[in-house]
């Protein structure tokens, strides 16, 4: 990679750090590199302004008026009101939603609107399975010699090592995106040395562009927060907030945790939250409800659970008394 680089340009999918732990990772790089001395312009699909601190953002606005993004809302319509779901019979055709086509191509029309920056480097940055910017730098090759891409998980799913692995519609244009990023863009970037690896086993070019930024820290302010009614920040707080796979049962957590409280019956203050939307477990939550050591704490109905928490004052009432 030429060392002669001073300016960058970061294509991001979102640099709200509240919405997802891939945003805070790359907001944390994001600062980093400008930390280190780079200037950096960030071009953000997160569609509400947001800046940080010394570094230029844009916020790229989202194309409404277009053949695509009517296509997009008609199948979401479809999906969501009447129950008519066609979204993988689109993507085993397509091997992409109409919104990632119609996000990729307001990604494209923002970036076409620099004139007054010229980066050394372009830098895309995504999270969860989306890549949407990773789309936007295929559909342009005048980039494509100073374009870095940043491949922050194993993609399509069915290159997840095993158990995790599983089978998209549509997997093998979604085979086919990554492999086209792997030959044009000039430089690739992997959290760890065993990604690139796995990666570079399956699209053998990431082995000759590929560069290692591992995961970063940046430190945040903290201001006062207003707490949810549910949490008491007196009693001793257990998180989990990763999602729910299907690898992910919470069952083993949440009887460990009870074990805790058997074993440690003065643990009158102690609580287990879990982030979670996972109607798989649905039935195991309702049953551990039914036993009076499940509370909830939902704006959405019990069949979409969005936090929940074991409460050790009910299950030593129940168990210890």
């Amino acid at each position: 990679m030429n060392t002669s680089i001073n300016k960058i340009l970061v294509v991001v999918e979102s640099i709200d750090v509240d919405d997802s732990s891939g945003s805070k990772g790359r907001v944390n790089l994001i600062k980093n590199l400008n930390k280190a001395g780079y200037i950096i312009e960030v071009f953000h699909y997160t569609r509400k302004d947001i800046y940080l601190e010394g570094i230029r953002c844009i916020a790229i606005k989202e194309k409404r008026n277009t053949p695509m993004f009517f296509l997009s809302r008609t199948e979401r319509f479809l999906r969501k009101k009447l129950n008519f779901d066609i979204h993988k019979s689109l993507e085993k055709i397509f091997g992409f939603s109409f919104t990632v086509f119609n996000d990729r191509d307001s990604i494209v029309s923002g970036l076409n609107e620099i004139h007054d920056f010229k980066p050394d480097l372009i830098i895309t940055l995504s999270k969860g399975g989306s890549f949407r910017p990773h789309h936007a730098l295929l559909k342009m090759p005048e980039w494509h010699h100073k374009w870095l891409a940043y491949i922050h998980d194993p993609y399509p799913m069915h290159l997840y090592p095993r158990p995790f692995a599983w089978v998209e519609p549509g997997y093998y244009k979604k085979w086919k995106f990554i492999k086209d990023i792997s030959e044009k863009a000039a430089f690739s970037a992997f959290p760890s040395k065993i990604l690139q690896d796995w990666m570079g086993s399956y699209f053998p070019n990431f082995n000759n562009t590929g560069v290692v930024i591992p995961h970063q820290i940046a430190g945040y302010e903290t201001y006062a927060i207003k707490h949810p009614v549910y949490f008491n920040p007196d009693n001793f707080n257990l998180l989990h907030a990763g999602t729910l796979l299907d690898q992910r049962n919470p069952s083993s957590l949440i009887n460990g945790f009870q074990m805790f409280l058997e074993h440690n019956p003065k643990a009158k203050k102690t609580r287990l939250f879990n982030i979670a939307r996972r109607k798989e477990y649905l039935y195991f939550l309702v049953r551990s409800k039914k036993k009076g050591n499940r509370k909830f704490n939902s704006k959405r109905k019990l069949r979409s659970v969005r936090t929940s928490f074991y409460d050790a004052t009910a299950y030593n009432r129940k168990h210890h008394t």
